[in-house]
């Protein structure tokens, strides 16, 4: 038998896959195999499928589970009974179940922390070379969030937390070998990238330094310390380590010692004298066989998808469609483009699960994945053909000098695109326009898309909108960034502030953050801090800009006529408002009233919501932070000219009505028929 967990959860027997379906049976399996040859008690598997809500039987319904699992890894071998093919046997124990496996069963998270185990011993005892192969092997178990397509409790989310920080320990060792052993070249981009998502961890960073300046690249190395420091002074008003500033100053005076690869510098305490390694204990059970990581990609190929993040929680099933539908893409006998659009509210990680299933499906597209960022666009910074432009010749697509408008930069890139297939990430889109340049058009290419309004992508084969994370999910999440002991000392606190933070993951990470750097704070204080000042989540910075930053753009996208309906439901005293209502506010009539609240919420300026109790009516809803936005920030526009629906009234017309559904000067994008979700 062989159970997979980092990653996509997976089981087989023999050649046979028998992978649970339901979802109870998959976490029943999972939390089985993971602590295989043990008993699991009840009260445990009963807290993780349930937590604090069971049903009035839990025993008889988990005897229902385990029976059915007996009956899945039988199959057709024989009976339903306790010992299974292959010498795979699930016990009924009296305080719970016992999961046996044979002696040539593997389970992939046994092989990685025996793998790990084995690199910090060798790399210990001075073994180099072994410990840097036995560390790339126990990586190599990865094949993306541990416990993948399973719904976790609280038993299983914190073994992800545990397991996601031996990753990273797994992964600084193997740097710390790599550079041992004089590999710094070949280091020295994935150090970058791991900087980039980790920007504050003090190892990584003195490591790329190493990299850096034994690769010639001194100055860069300086930054990386300088820009490291700003993090602590602006966070902590401390300076980094004295080992770091060590090495800075080794830097700065071109210490001959940085030269050697023996005198690389260690951020840890170093270690006492090992004693001589034991004999190895005979293997009860064989390694797994190891997936080797991919050779560095031969010179040219596009490779400009930035780092997945260590600290995925969640999103499980998006991941899962996504990697499924855009993998699809490059084996697909029709020539049709497979385009997703992920759309969602400001900070609830539509980039992150768009980059994390870009790394998943990598490998299909041999000949390049390229990424552009339309940040700079939406902010006025740059223009679009700018963007466009630079994104295609940093990918290697031929532009001729003085090639700007968009035309001409859409047909060069069909060109190149036409014979190679490629994956193009687009993020923050906020018009159907602004993709017309980077189509990709050659069979088997494909195309994943972020915005933060509903775009309604004509020729999209799947749309997702990310809805913000579970209570459960996000403590998961705070576990991540402050440690699992700390958040467990404040469980009822941590619920309540993943609440406050509107259950939205950047701003939960970004929350975080604040509390990881302020050691003595509680959870309880930043609680109350967020519940007496809501603004505060105004100021929390997602993705390089403030939610207010991005709030009040998506503002500034809409049509006059819709920002003054959403100024008019801002200032009521009720949180909710349907057609009828706002048609009495702006004296309209319900159909023009009716399409200004679903662009309002095609926006994420409105929360839409079908409530079953009055009918199956459909009703708005505007947070605090929302409120906040228009009264700090948008009032002031009532004297402007560029406001004249605030000052003399709305008038509708056929004109007025057309520009809420056509692209205009105004109007930037489609607003087709929003999306509604169940509540209530």
């Amino acid at each position: 038998m062989f159970v997979g967990l980092l990653g996509s959860f997976e089981v087989r027997l023999g050649d046979r896959p028998v992978t649970p379906s339901a979802p109870k049976l998959r976490t029943v399996l999972a939390l089985l195999a993971l602590s295989a040859d043990s008993v699991v008690h009840l009260d445990q598997l009963v807290e993780e499928l349930w937590e604090h809500n069971p049903p009035g039987s839990p025993s008889t319904t988990l005897q229902t589970y385990v029976y059915q699992l007996r009956k899945l890894l039988a199959g057709a071998y024989g009976p339903v009974e306790d010992t299974l093919p292959n010498g795979v046997t699930l016990l009924t124990r009296s305080q719970g179940y016992e999961f046996r496996l044979s002696k040539d069963s593997v389970v992939d998270v046994q092989t990685f922390e025996t793998l790990l185990e084995r690199g910090r011993r060798a790399l210990d005892g001075g073994r180099t070379e072994e410990a840097a192969q036995l560390l790339r092997d126990a990586l190599g178990q990865w094949r993306g969030p541990a416990f993948g397509g399973i719904t976790t409790g609280p038993v299983l989310s914190a073994r992800a937390t545990h397991l996601e920080e031996s990753r990273k320990s797994a992964l600084e060792l193997r740097f710390e070998a790599d550079l041992a052993l004089g590999r710094h070249r070949r280091v020295v981009d994935e150090l970058a990238g791991v900087v980039k998502a980790q920007p504050t961890h003090e190892g990584f960073s003195a490591k790329l330094m190493t990299a850096l300046y034994r690769c010639g690249r001194r100055v860069e190395a300086l930054e990386v310390f300088q820009r490291l420091r700003s993090e602590f002074v602006a966070q902590l008003g401390l300076e980094p380590s004295l080992t770091l500033n060590a090495l800075h100053q080794s830097v700065l005076t071109d210490d001959p010692a940085l030269v050697l690869p023996a005198s690389t510098v260690r951020i840890a305490a170093v270690p006492a004298q090992p004693e001589p390694e034991p004999e190895p204990a005979p293997q009860a059970r064989p390694i797994a066989p190891v997936t080797r990581l991919p050779l560095p990609a031969p010179e040219g190929t596009i490779a400009q998808i930035p780092p997945a993040t260590f600290h995925f929680v969640g999103r499980h099933n998006e991941l899962a469609l996504l990697t499924e539908l855009i993998g699809a893409a490059a084996t697909d006998d029709r020539h049709g483009l497979r385009m997703a659009e992920v759309t969602g509210p400001p900070g609830v990680g539509k980039s992150t699960l768009v980059v994390t299933a870009a790394h998943h499906v990598r490998r299909s597209f041999p000949d390049g994945q390229v990424f552009v960022d339309l940040r700079p666009v939406n902010d006025g910074a740059e223009s679009l053909h700018e963007v466009l432009a630079g994104a295609l010749r940093s990918a290697g697509v031929p532009l001729r000098p003085g090639q700007v408008t968009a035309a001409e930069i859409a047909y060069s890139f069909r060109s190149w695109s036409a014979e190679r297939r490629v994956l193009v990430v687009a993020d923050d889109v906020m018009s159907i326009g602004q993709l017309d340049g980077i189509r990709p058009s050659g069979p088997g290419s494909a195309m994943l898309v972020t915005s933060r309004r509903r775009l309604h992508c004509p020729g999209a084969v799947s749309a997702i909108e990310l809805a913000p994370l579970s209570i459960s999910e996000g403590v998961q999440l705070l576990q991540a960034v402050l440690g699992e002991a700390r958040v467990r000392e404040e469980r009822e606190h941590a619920a309540e502030l993943v609440g406050l933070c509107l259950r939205l993951p950047l701003v939960i990470s970004a929350i975080g953050g604040r509390l990881a750097y302020r050691r003595r704070w509680t959870l309880a204080r930043m609680r109350y801090r967020l519940a007496a000042d809501p603004g505060v989540l105004l100021r929390v910075r997602t993705g390089g800009a403030t939610l207010r930053d991005t709030l009040v753009g998506n503002y500034w996208t809409l049509t006059a006529q819709q920002r003054a309906a959403f100024l008019a439901v801002a200032a009521q005293d009720e949180d909710f408002v349907d057609e009828r209502v706002l048609a009495e506010l702006l004296a309209t009539d319900t159909m023009d009233a009716e399409e200004l609240l679903e662009a309002l919420a095609d926006s994420y300026l409105l929360e839409e919501v079908m409530d079953l109790v009055y009918g199956s009516t459909t009703r708005y809803r505007i947070t605090k932070p929302l409120r906040l936005i228009a009264a700090e920030v948008l009032r002031p526009a009532r004297g402007c000219q560029s406001e004249p629906v605030l000052q003399s009234g709305f008038s509708p017309s056929s004109q007025a009505r057309a520009s809420l559904v056509d692209d205009s000067d105004e109007a930037v994008v489609d607003h087709g028929p929003a999306g509604r979700s169940l509540t209530g």
